[in-house]
Order: C-alpha cells, then sequence, then structure tokens
C-alpha cells in the first residue's frame, strides 16, 4: 500500500494540516463570516472549474441529504471562527475536540456501527490526553463574558461537526472526494460572499493572500485525505486519530516559536501516541 494510500496516515497528515487552524485565524484577523467566506469560496472556486474541466456534475444522488449537510457545514463553519475569534486557543481547543466523542455516539445510534470495548478505551485514552495537555493552560478567576461566547459557540460547532461527518460518512460511497468537499463547502461560499463587502474595514492585500491560501490548503488539501480515509476506516477509527492534530499543534509550537515542554504536554502526548499507534498496529485485533 503506498504511504499516501493509507487511511491511518492520510488522517494525522490532514490533523498536521488543521494543526495550523487556529494559528492562521488568529494571524488573518478578519470577521468571522469574512473567514468563513474564503474557507468555503476557495475549495467551491478551484472545484467549480475541475469539474467544468473534466464535464463532471457534482449534482447528483442525494442532493437533499447532501445539501442539508452543506447547510449545516455552513453554520458549524462560522461557529468554529466565532470560538477562535473570542475564546482563548487553549481553552477553546479542549471544546473543539469533544467532536470525536460526539462522532462515535452518532455513529453508533443513526449508522448503527459497531465499535468495541477496547476502541471506546483507545478514544478515552485520546480524550484524557488531550485534557491533561490543555489543563495547564487554565486559570482560576473572573469568567470572560466574550471567552464563554466562543466556548459555547466551539461546543455546537462540535456537535454540528460531528453530525456532518456522519452524514458525509453514509453518502461518501456515492461521491467521490472532490465531490463530498464541494458539497461541505457550497452553501457556505454562496451565504458568506456578502459579508466580504458588508464587513468594515475590507480586508487588506496580505489577509486576503493568507486566506486563500488557508481556504484552499485547508478546504481542500486536508479534507481530500480525510474523506478519502472516511470510505476505508469506521467512525471511532477516525476518531482516535484525529486527536494526533493536537499533538501535531503542540510540536509546531515547540519547533517554530520555541514555546516550552511542559509535564502536561509530555503526559498528554503520550496518551495521544499510545492510542493512535495501538490502532494503527493492532488494527486488525481491536
Amino acid at each position: 500500500m503506498p504511504v499516501l494510500s493509507n487511511p491511518y496516515l492520510q488522517v494525522i497528515l490532514a490533523g498536521a494540516i488543521w494543526g495550523l487552524g487556529g494559528a492562521c485565524v488568529k494571524l488573518i484577523g478578519l470577521p468571522a463570516t469574512s473567514i468563513a467566506f474564503f474557507r468555503c469560496g476557495c475549495p467551491v472556486i478551484i472545484l467549480t472549474l475541475f469539474f467544468i474541466a473534466i464535464k463532471s456534475n457534482p449534482f447528483h444522488g442525494n442532493i437533499k441529504m447532501m445539501m442539508g449537510a452543506s447547510v449545516l457545514n455552513a453554520l458549524r463553519i462560522y461557529l468554529f471562527f466565532v470560538g477562535f475569534l473570542y475564546a482563548p486557543v487553549s481553552q477553546v481547543i479542549l471544546i473543539l475536540y469533544s467532536w470525536p466523542v460526539f462522532s462515535t455516539l452518532y455513529a453508533y445510534l443513526f449508522l448503527k456501527e459497531k465499535i468495541s470495548s477496547k476502541k471506546i478505551g483507545l478514544l478515552f485514552c485520546a480524550f484524557t490526553g488531550m485534557a491533561i495537555i490543555f489543563s495547564g493552560q487554565y486559570h482560576i478567576g473572573e469568567p470572560d463574558p466574550k471567552a464563554l461566547i466562543g466556548l459555547t459557540a466551539m461546543l455546537f460547532h462540535s456537535m454540528i461537526y460531528a453530525a456532518t461527518i456522519v452524514i458525509f460518512k453514509k453518502e461518501i460511497n456515492n461521491y467521490s472526494k472532490w465531490e463530498t468537499i464541494f458539497f461541505q463547502c457550497f452553501v457556505g461560499a454562496i451565504v458568506f460572499f456578502p459579508f466580504l463587502f458588508i464587513n468594515e474595514p475590507p480586508p487588506e492585500f496580505w489577509q486576503i493572500n493568507i486566506s486563500i491560501i488557508y481556504g484552499g490548503v485547508l478546504g481542500i488539501g486536508s479534507f481530500a485525505l480525510f474523506f478519502a480515509a472516511m470510505r476505508k476506516l469506521d467512525t471511532v477509527s477516525i476518531s482516535i486519530l484525529s486527536y494526533s492534530e493536537i499533538l501535531i499543534a503542540i510540536l509546531f509550537g515547540i519547533f517554530l516559536f520555541n514555546e516550552p515542554v511542559t509535564w502536561n504536554m509530555a503526559l498528554g502526548g503520550t496518551l495521544i501516541v499510545i492510542s493512535a499507534y495501538i490502532l494503527t498496529r493492532y488494527k486488525d485485533k481491536i
């Protein structure tokens, strides 16, 4: 099996790209609706040109289901950006990564996926590792109303994102990964386009450039890997491997920004690595 065709590696590589997402949102500094347009609009424009070139029509199959997922995805992308813009990254990440728990629950309830007790244990191990990593970031003090808005937005994002994953998982065999990405972004591109002109002040040239790169690389690159893996893995396996994003984000911080290594990072990171290793190494036994 070629390296890039390995579904376990595909999820981890997608996580590596996602690991820079929060930092990019903070760096760009545009309103949530403006960033949401670039996140959705860039993939839609690129893929529309691609479909025209190959004379392919993505509008086939269960259109109502895919458009419904697209509406949900537009909402959750907006909530994602509100979360990162309003709340500290160290806190909002913890709420963000409740989505694998929700997706596992949804897959069990609606897709009737069989989930072994061993995989539930690995999911709990990875979630515990994530909680340990970010437990060192919290400080007792007066609650910040703005941060509370961001954290609440991210909780609803995670619940909605998990629902879209289950929907796309159900339909993934009826659409190519490019068609799935197109539907994922389609409604958002339309809804958020007017805000590019409504929001003040208008984006600067450097913000537009970074936003286009962000939208293209994250919107197409990472999700091409993610949806390719979704064809081969069950939801709980994807959920466990997705926690690698947290570890990768920390490694970026250490090597690129000289951030210190704490015991929380070391212990939590070890739990995440162990969970991912056991899942990939002994996949046929669990």
